[in-house]
């Protein structure tokens, strides 16, 4: 039969065979012969295996046939049925589906991992529990992917702890997978569903952290790589934060928490890997880097961007309380430190701003070269912001300025005079930059906080400090924004008591005339400059609700899409189901029919032939038995 290729006759007898049987051992074993012929690659088996048959069986409620059933249903897509590799995805939802009615356990679990990475027989399952993860495993049928995502969601948390490692594992060594993985639409959702359903065992708990933490460390992994080969990788990221959105908006997880962990840990590897001295790495960027063609510095750029909207325009949970309640937040009236402050008044995400402004760094923003290169790349991006990466680098500057320490202010300082510079040298017909104007306004609210800080107007020794690291900067940016100012202000500055100008004045002299009375006008013109700045703002929150808007909808449309497509493929599935059970099971159930009625009839005729026999036999006994009693009388 092998040697010779295998007639159609002959595979119906076996799928007939069992199809309706309920010995377990004997349909396992007739699987495995079927898993023994596809090795083969027997001649004409090609034509006679459905794939839909073979999903029946994976409502048996013996494990190992549903773990066989599954090799046998892989095998065939992979080696056989070309036509429905696209529908591999559909076909594994389907088979994750049917596989819900009972517990996802280990064996299970095993045998898809090793459907994964295109190891299909059953003893390379078992093998596959005790393997090395290595870059030789590659992933081979990314359709087993979502099935394993969906079955980790009615397993148990130790089982999710398993097979999260072990694709961490698989990207971790191989490019191939990691850009296998993020073809895969909706990835994001299915990691952060897995997020979503938290265990309420206290046991489980600790494992819940260790899945919290693994999940966290995969999107990174893949989100990085997205930035660093594909020009659009931006969009991947995009995505990322509009399925968090939609979990967040059913309440089931935290946006706030869970995007600055994941950008926390981004900008760390970014920042680890710029001071490394690998040249492999992407994000090292040197003045031979193509900043136009180059993908890297267009996804950081637009990675920049996502975390300022994230420290500036994400609502915080009591934001968001409050919007659920009816009350209104305008956008133009949030603090400079945004909306993630703690009850005590600090920066929730200070730490995050100042991995931002290191990140500002690799990108050479507070260089003129790389500040004009980025200027250049960004010109006509769609996706850039106005002010460009510039206003960023500049409000998150001035807020470290503003909420952090005096080590951190002196840091600071600098990276701000590197574009105050720049902006001053291309300052020759008269005008005043808007970058000019708004760093001034800033440093002179802040200053003012500085030097008055505390409850009557007590002087802070560190604060004090901090302003003095201000007062050189404030000296130059006075300088250039005097035709610009009041009268008011320009005559109280031109007061001669005032030596802050020259260069012999001291910031001990700058500081001790800050606090006298010539300087309102200009702190009123600094809050008028303040003010003005509230319709750009306004302008730019319109501009990434839109941005927000139209990736959720893009992620609505997709879903609903893939939704669709889904339940017509389960319908046709179920359509060839049935058809395959109109080719093989009915005819053979009706063949049974057949057999008992043909056995019946047989009997029933049998039974009649024995009845007249036995008659006859009987009725000669009877006549037997007078004679000889009247032949004896």
């Amino acid at each position: 039969m092998v040697e010779g290729g295998i007639r159609a006759d002959e595979v119906q007898a076996i799928l007939c065979y069992f199809s309706e049987n309920r010995d377990a051992p004997q349909v396992a074993e007739l699987l495995e012969l079927i898993l023994q012929l596809i090795d083969l690659r027997v001649p004409g088996l090609s034509e006679l295996l459905e794939v839909e048959i073979f999903l029946t069986m994976l409502r048996n409620d013996n494990e190992a046939i549903r773990i066989l059933a599954l090799q046998v249903v892989a095998m065939i897509l992979v080696v056989y049925k070309k036509e429905k590799r696209g529908k591999m995805p559909e076909i594994f939802k389907t088979a994750a589906t049917l596989l819900q009615t009972y517990p996802f356990r280990e064996d299970t679990y095993r045998a898809l991992f090793s459907i994964l990475i295109g190891r299909f027989r059953l003893e390379e399952a078992r093998a596959s529990s005790s393997q090395i993860i290595d870059e030789s495993m590659v992933i081979a049928v990314p359709g087993a992917l979502p099935a394993i995502f969906k079955l980790l969601l009615v397993g148990k948390p130790q089982l999710r702890q398993m097979a999260l490692q072990d694709l961490y594992l698989l990207l971790s060594n191989s490019y191939e997978n990691r850009d296998t993985v993020l073809k895969i639409f909706g990835w994001q959702d299915s990691l952060f569903a897995i997020l979503a359903d938290k265990p309420s065992d206290a046991e489980d708990e600790q494992i819940g952290k260790v899945v919290y933490e693994m999940v966290n460390n995969i999107f990174k992994l893949l989100l990085l790589h997205s930035l660093k080969v594909d020009k659009s990788g931006w969009r991947v990221l995009e995505q990322t934060v509009a399925f968090l959105f939609r979990f967040d908006a059913r309440g089931v997880l935290e946006r706030e928490q869970l995007l600055r962990t994941l950008f926390t840990k981004m900008l760390s590897t970014i920042g680890a890997e710029a001071k490394s001295d690998r040249r492999e790495t992407a994000f090292i960027l040197t003045k031979d880097v193509d900043y136009k063609n180059s993908p890297s510095v267009n996804n950081l750029v637009y990675l920049v961007f996502l975390v300022e909207e994230f420290l500036y325009y994400t609502p915080s949970a009591a934001d968001l309380e409050l919007l659920q309640q009816g009350s209104t937040i305008d956008p133009s009236c949030i603090a400079s430190m945004g909306h993630h402050v703690t009850e005590g008044g600090e920066w929730s995400d200070y730490d995050l701003a100042r991995m931002l402004l290191d990140t500002l760094d690799i990108l050479q923003v507070f260089t003129p070269s790389g500040l004009q290169l980025l200027e250049l790349m960004t010109y006509k991006n769609p996706q850039m912001r106005p002010g460009g990466v510039q206003r960023v680098a500049i409000r998150v500057a001035t807020d470290l300025i503003h909420s952090g320490t005096v080590k951190i202010c002196v840091e600071t300082v600098p990276r701000i005079r590197a574009i105050v510079d720049r902006e001053l040298s291309h300052n020759r017909s008269g005008e005043v930059s808007p970058v000019v104007t708004y760093l001034l306004a800033t440093l002179l609210r802040t200053l003012k906080s500085a030097l008055l800080a505390g409850a009557g107007g007590t002087e802070d020794p560190e604060l004090h400090s901090k302003a003095k690291a201000i007062v050189p900067l404030m000296k130059d940016l006075l300088r250039a924004c005097i035709p610009i100012l009041p009268p008011a202000a320009k005559e109280s500055l031109s007061n001669q008591s005032l030596q802050f100008f020259t260069e012999s004045g001291t910031a001990k002299q700058f500081i001790s005339s800050f606090s006298s009375p010539q300087w309102g006008a200009t702190l009123a013109w600094a809050d008028q400059m303040a003010a003005l700045g509230q319709s750009d703002e306004k302008d730019l929150c319109a501009v990434i609700e839109k941005q927000r808007i139209k990736a959720s909808q893009l992620i609505e449309e997709q879903l609903a899409r893939d939704d669709l497509s889904e339940m017509a493929e389960e319908r046709r599935l179920q359509e060839e189901v049935n058809a395959v059970m109109q080719r093989y099971v009915y005819p053979e159930l009706e063949r049974r029919e057949a057999v008992i009625v043909r056995y019946e009839r047989a009997r029933n005729t049998t039974a009649r032939q024995w009845r007249r026999i036995l008659r006859r036999y009987l009725l000669l006994s009877l006549s037997l038995s007078h004679s000889y009693y009247h032949s004896a009388l």
